[in-house]
């Protein structure tokens, strides 16, 4: 019989004190984006992710793409970039251009931009 290995190190847990404590210091797109990942379980760069297509209100899910595993194609969606529910909904604030085909981009929102608003460092522990 093989047992499964122990991780290196435990997840790291919010108390309740410490979560009321960084909603209350966040504004907008970052209140928004820390709610979000506080309710559903998402990780960051799925949250940050995020397409308009991809938040059904009606049916109460989110869509996650590009998940942990990456399975999604974007090849079967050319014309991505340029239709409504294909654009992010926690966008860059900058552009980016292609120089191989002259069009502009508007990525995500890095996860930089979130790890700083929040300015949580708590480790991880150490299993014994």
């Amino acid at each position: 019989m093989v047992r499964a290995k122990k991780p290196a190190r435990l997840p790291t847990v919010l108390t309740h004190e410490e979560v009321r404590s960084i909603l209350q210091h966040l504004k907008g797109v970052h209140w928004l984006a820390v709610m979000l990942l506080y309710g559903s379980g998402l990780r960051l760069l799925e949250c940050l992710g995020l397409r308009i297509k991809d938040v059904d209100f009606g049916y109460r899910q989110i869509m996650v793409r590009e998940g942990k595993g990456k399975k999604d194609l974007a090849r079967k969606y050319p014309h991505a970039n340029r239709e409504w529910a294909w654009q992010w909904v926690f966008p860059a604030s900058r552009h980016f251009s292609d120089p191989e085909s002259g069009l502009l981009f508007r990525h995500n929102l890095h996860e930089s931009v979130i790890q700083r608003a929040v300015g949580v460092h708590k480790r991880m522990q150490r299993t014994p």
